[in-house]
């Protein structure tokens, strides 16, 4: 009669009072069921209608169709933080896989996006891909934290592990860059900017790019001889000797450490003479890297039959008057004296500077 009569209060009324008659739980809960629907549908009260339905709650907290409802009327409320509490229930609740990644991405997406709780969002992100580590929104929306200054490192490091099995190179990448980005401390990035390189090589399979980065990882640190002798090895692969050559020039100019730069001198005079045939470049790497202080025999050597090859006699004739100093051998010395001496005797006309020699 009541709903014939559209006489809500007092069906409401009466359902309240046949509920507390009521000794069985199920047939109780259905008639508290009924009376948020009536608040919901007929009277289009929503605020009653989500007491109603916590009432129900409170004498069955694992009432999914309660939890249901109360989600659909948090949203057209606004309610945010009631929402999270109602949907964490829900996950809980659930044992369908499928419903649990779904309700998990939405917690995730509403700490992201309603809550700005990062930390937390990345958490429900990641029991996601637990779950299905191939959802693509969670992936997405972690990518995106990843360039958040403060939370950007606990996104990656979830991140990184499955770009990497999924064989996901190019994203992979990206994430390691805005890693580098986020690290303070100079080996950690030297570490990331190597682990780069080698998916380029590898994974990628563009050594070009893996170049560029080891030419990173050797300004980061120049004296680490791992990286000179990658860059050497794709240079020869890929005939890139015009841009090793730079960047070892690049370096020279900016490193303080005397030996380093003599090394990366020594290697440019190398690449100079072997690999553009350019002797006057080599002469210029290794006579500078000499100059500097470098007492390496090879480089003598190496200026000594450029010198030669280019008829540079009063620069051969000092080389070989430092070649006298490191002369472990009578046999040895006498030999570079009869050098120096036919030089002076024949391409210098020095006839004085060459018996001095010869005595």
């Amino acid at each position: 009669l009541y709903t014939d009569a559209k006489e809500w209060f007092e069906l409401i009324e009466m359902k309240r009072q046949r509920a507390i008659l009521l000794s069985d739980e199920e047939q109780r809960f259905d008639v508290l069921r009924s009376i948020a629907g009536i608040y919901e549908q007929k009277l289009d009260d929503t605020m009653e209608a989500i007491g109603a339905w916590n009432e129900v709650l409170e004498q069955n907290p694992e009432d999914a169709l309660s939890l249901q409802a109360l989600d659909k009327l948090y949203q057209s409320e606004s309610m945010v933080p009631a929402l999270l509490d109602n949907l964490q229930k829900q996950r809980e609740l659930f044992v369908d896989q499928a419903m649990v990644v779904e309700i998990g991405f939405r917690i995730g997406a509403l700490q992201e996006h309603q809550l700005s709780e990062l930390e937390g969002a990345i958490e429900s992100y990641r029991a996601v891909l637990v779950h299905q580590p191939t959802h693509v929104e969670a992936i997405e929306a972690l990518e995106r934290i990843a360039r958040d200054a403060s939370f950007g490192a606990q996104a990656i490091e979830v991140i990184e592990p499955l770009h990497r099995e999924a064989g996901r190179w190019d994203r992979l990448v990206e994430m390691l860059e805005l890693k580098i980005v986020l690290l303070d401390d100079p080996a950690e990035q030297l570490e990331e900017l190597l682990i780069i390189a080698e998916i380029h090589e590898e994974g990628r399979s563009d050594p070009r790019a893996a170049f560029t980065a080891y030419a990173r990882a050797l300004e980061a640190l120049p004296s680490r001889g791992e990286t000179v002798a990658a860059l050497e090895r794709i240079a020869d692969a890929e005939l890139l000797f015009e841009d090793l050559a730079a960047v070892y020039q690049g370096q020279i100019e900016k490193v303080y450490d005397a030996e380093v730069e003599w090394q990366l001198l020594a290697r440019l005079g190398v690449l100079r003479e072997t690999h553009q045939e350019d002797v006057r470049g080599a002469i210029e790497a290794y006579r500078r890297a000499l100059d500097g202080g470098a007492t390496d025999p090879e480089l003598l050597s190496a200026l000594d039959r450029l010198y030669l090859s280019e008829a540079m006699w009063h620069e051969l004739d000092e080389i070989l008057e430092r070649q006298l100093e490191f002369a472990d051998s009578p046999e040895e010395t006498n030999r570079c004296k009869l050098r120096q001496g036919g030089i002076r005797e024949r391409e210098l006309d020095d006839v004085a500077g060459a018996i001095a020699v010869y005595r």
